[in-house]
């Protein structure tokens, strides 16, 4: 018996490591009004639909001093998406009190950083968050949409004609190169016009 209850406790601790979400908005600040968490929460979805990302937007108060690049990599190890496995997870942290923001995640767009301060911040300061994730979302989606296409590019290997065609261009060059050795040696071995 005492060993089936070690057992136990051992697989809930291994168990409990991981974190399913409940939503895609975590919003332990409570920023969110109802109805625009609402319009986040499906903006986020069609933005997993179309792209296979799997973004989750969590609020908090404040970090107690933890950087916020730590607290971001240490929650995204710790979730993991029933919904989606395959999905590439992504976490935007918005740590409201503290002033800070991160977005922490695999094969990031280039610029996705940069992108997230230059649109996301003032909205905050302006109360306007949830317009400026909405916003962020999409300029991350058009950010997605362009890395694909340079990946598709990337991948397309150059059209390799069929196999007649290279031996019809192969006897052609070697007909050419023989009528140009054969027209020189001739030309060489005539005697000198009078």
């Amino acid at each position: 018996m005492n060993f089936f209850l070690l057992l136990t406790g051992l697989c809930f601790a291994v168990f409990a490591e991981a974190r399913e979400l409940p939503s895609t908005v975590v919003d332990d600040a409570q920023i969110f009004p109802p109805g625009r968490r609402k319009e986040l929460e499906a903006k986020i979805l069609d933005l997993g639909n179309r792209r296979g990302l799997g973004l989750v937007v969590h609020t908090l108060e404040t970090l107690d001093g933890e950087p916020i690049e730590a607290y971001s990599a240490r929650f995204l190890r710790q979730w993991q998406d029933g919904n989606n496995p395959q999905a590439q997870k992504l976490l935007l942290t918005l740590a409201i009190g503290d002033r800070k923001m991160w977005l922490e995640g695999s094969d990031l767009p280039d610029k996705a950083q940069e992108t997230l301060v230059r649109i996301l911040k003032p909205r905050l300061f302006e109360g306007r968050t949830v317009d400026g994730i909405i916003e962020f979302i999409d300029v991350l989606d058009k950010e997605y949409e362009a890395k694909g296409e340079r990946k598709r590019a990337e991948k397309t290997p150059l059209p390799v004609p069929p196999t007649g065609t290279l031996l019809w261009a192969l006897g052609v060059g070697l007909l050419l190169l023989g009528w140009r050795y054969l027209r020189r040696r001739s030309s060489s071995s005539l005697p000198p016009p009078l």
